[in-house]
């Protein structure tokens, strides 16, 4: 089900949104919408093509999934598999939307992803988090301001705040 959602007047000064295609960065504000109230939707690009594009038969659904990972790449969206199913979480989501009567999400929290220059980091879920074959403890953290006892001075010192 669509929702009303906000454009924040900065987001056109956006370095992450300016490296997008026009394409991927149109789909990047069709996702906003359709997405709950904690930004996350099923990740299905067949379901999506139909749903974000309706009118436009000739957008296929290799090119939404195309620019979904394109989103993903670009850290504006974060792509993740639960047991049951496969999620997208649109990054920064609670520091520009404020639903006034939040429902729960649906899907579960995503897992952390910490990047930075040199390689990426994900969790497995099993409290550790992988790089290139090497795991690493972490305390784990779900999508900022979601997790009971979150540490903010943890979540910088990972480099998940930006």
């Amino acid at each position: 089900m669509a929702r009303i959602r906000s454009i924040h007047p900065d987001c056109w000064k956006s370095r992450k949104l300016a490296k997008c295609s026009a394409e991927a960065e149109r789909l990047y504000w069709r996702l906003q919408p359709a997405c709950d109230d904690h930004g996350r939707v099923e990740d299905d690009p067949e379901l999506l093509t139909s749903t974000l594009f309706p009118l436009q038969r000739s957008i296929a659904i290799e090119a939404v999934d195309a620019w979904l990972n394109e989103l993903d790449d670009l850290d504006l969206i974060q792509r993740y598999e639960t047991d049951t199913e496969r999620v997208i979480q649109v990054q920064r989501w609670s520091e520009y939307q404020h639903p006034q009567r939040p429902k729960p999400s649906r899907y579960a929290n995503a897992p952390v992803r910490v990047r930075d220059a040199s390689a990426t980091y994900i969790s497995t879920g099993s409290g550790h988090v992988a790089r290139s074959g090497v795991e690493k403890e972490w305390s784990g953290y779900g999508v900022e301001g979601e997790s009971e006892g979150e540490d903010p001075a943890r979540r910088i010192q990972l480099g998940v705040m930006q």
